[in-house]
């Protein structure tokens, strides 16, 4: 499925203006990369130590947000396509990893 598809029924626009497509931007958009990380941050006016990522794949997801200071939360749910994948390294490490989507509730005010 295609990251519009999955916005799409999301209704992500319904929640966060702007939605940001890496793959539509040049190449340094691309994860694990800084750049769409930091284009969300200038577009929203908020400091990095404000912003978090969720996100479910530890070999590139959570490289750029934790070199930028974001909060990185990896969604690890059974059966989920990566639940079974590991971090590489300590820089794909996420912050915290939670099981049900129900558990981020406690991250956010």
């Amino acid at each position: 499925m295609s990251q519009q598809a999955k916005a799409d029924t999301l209704r992500l626009d319904e929640w966060f203006d702007p939605v940001l497509f890496t793959t539509s931007r040049h190449a340094g958009f691309l994860k694990p990369g800084t750049i769409g990380f930091e284009w969300i941050a200038t577009k929203w006016g908020l400091p990095n130590a404000e912003l978090a990522y969720i996100a479910d794949n530890p070999l590139k997801d959570f490289v750029g947000p934790r070199k930028l200071g974001w909060l990185t939360i990896r969604l690890r749910v059974p059966g989920q396509l990566r639940f079974a994948l590991e971090p590489a390294g300590d820089g794909d490490q996420p912050d915290v990893a939670v099981a049900a989507a129900e558990s981020l509730r406690g991250y956010f005010k």
